[in-house]
Order: structure tokens, then sequence, then C-alpha cells
């Protein structure tokens, strides 16, 4: 793509080195519009990366707009799940088990929090992940504060069952997975799980609202197991 006047930039930048947040952004993003003259390009400076995309004015509002939904969920998912961690020790539960609450806390308001989050990124140039979360979004940290202050410390295995088994009743897509990798009903990649801090089939139903899973191929037992205990009636394992 020519640089020339007719170019326009989008920028997203995050304090430190490139870590999954910029990884998730831009694979988004550049999977999105592959087919469209869309660069994409990532430098760090002055203890901060960026990311920058350049396209041509035509098809900037569209690269913006999925630009800025990929930061909203960073910002409702990769910044939530550990604004929970930090709040909820949560001594009762398996560290296994712990991420899985954690990760149905993002998931039970992911939506609402996303739409939220995108109005509070409306007229910004650059999108400055840490600034936007320390400095745009009080009103819903209160209510992430106000969420966890409902856990108690001593939330057990038991409860843990019952939420998830609430969450897969409120479910409202559906989910593919071949083998460990899950897509949604356009058979695109899921991967908001990676920004809890690693990729799981299990927290990937979770954050996608999943309400029948089909699965395909060779899933591992902890995902067998997982599909069997929360959504005993709506696995379908395909051949």
């Amino acid at each position: 793509m020519a640089y020339n006047n007719n170019v326009e930039k989008i920028r997203v930048s995050k304090d430190g080195t490139p870590d999954e947040c910029i990884a998730y952004v831009s694979e988004k993003v550049s999977g999105r519009y592959a087919a469209l003259p869309c660069v994409a390009g990532i430098c760090g400076k002055g203890g901060r990366t960026s990311l920058e995309f350049s396209t041509e004015k035509l098809y900037e509002p569209y690269v913006r707009g999925e630009t800025a939904s990929a930061v909203a969920e960073v910002l409702a998912v990769w910044y939530k799940y550990r604004f929970f961690k930090n709040l909820l020790p949560l001594p009762a539960l398996e560290k296994e088990e712990r991420e899985l609450l954690l990760t149905a806390l993002v998931a039970a308001d992911f939506q609402a929090d996303k739409e939220y989050v995108k109005t509070r990124l409306s007229g910004l140039d650059e999108y400055l992940l840490d600034g936007v979360f320390l400095f745009r979004m009080q009103d819903l940290k209160k209510s992430w504060e106000r969420i966890a202050s409902y856990v108690p410390a001593a939330f057990s295995h038991g409860a843990l069952c019952s939420f998830l088994e609430f969450l897969a009743s409120e479910g409202q897509s559906r989910v593919f997975l071949q083998g460990e990798e899950a897509y949604d009903e356009e058979y695109r990649p899921l991967k908001k799980s990676a920004l809890t801090g690693e990729y799981s089939a299990p927290k990937e139903i979770l954050l996608s609202s999943a309400k029948l899973v089909y699965c395909f191929g060779e899933q591992s037992e902890k995902t067998r197991e997982f599909l069997k205990k929360y959504f005993p009636e709506k696995t379908f394992f395909c051949s």
C-alpha cells in the first residue's frame, strides 16, 4: 500500500512490552480485514508498546470500528479478569476452579461491559489501554467492586458449580470445537480466553455465552469433563 495523503493511521498502545493484549487486537483486526489494504505494525518506545494500523481513508471507519471493538474486548476481559483476581483470593477453591470462577465473572456481563467501554472510546484518536482503564472506566470499575463484594472469601466448589450451571442455562450462542480450538457460528476462531493468561476451551465456552456446543475431533479429558458436567444436554459430539 502506497503511503500518501489518503492513508489513515489508527494506534493502540499499552505500557510495557508486547503482550497478549496487543497480540489480540492485532490478530483480530488483521484477520477481519486481511483482504483490505490494511497494514499492521508493532513497535516499542519509551517503555510502551504501540500497534499501528495503516489503511486507506476509504476503509478507515471500518478498520477503526473493528479496532475499537477489539480494544473494548481487551478492557472487558484482560483488565476485568485481573481486577477480580486482585480482589478475590478465593482460598477455598483449587487453582483451576478459581480461574473458572474469575472467567465466569467476566463472562456474566461481558456484552454489557463491552458496550459501555465502547462508549468510553468514542472520540479518541489513539487508544491507550491503560489510560482508558485508569481514567475513563470509573463507573464500570465501581460496579465490578460491588460484584466482588458479593463473593464470599469461602466461596465453595458447590457454589462454583451452581454459578456455572446458571451461566450455561443463560447461554445464547453456538460454539464449535475442532479438537481444543473454539469457533463461533461463522467459524471464526475464538481467542478471548487468551486474555485471561492462557487459552482454554472451557474458558472460551464461558466467554462466548454458549448455549450449544458442537464437538469435532478429539477434545482433552479436562474439556470433556467440563462439558459433561455443565453442558450435559447441550453438547453434541459429532463424528
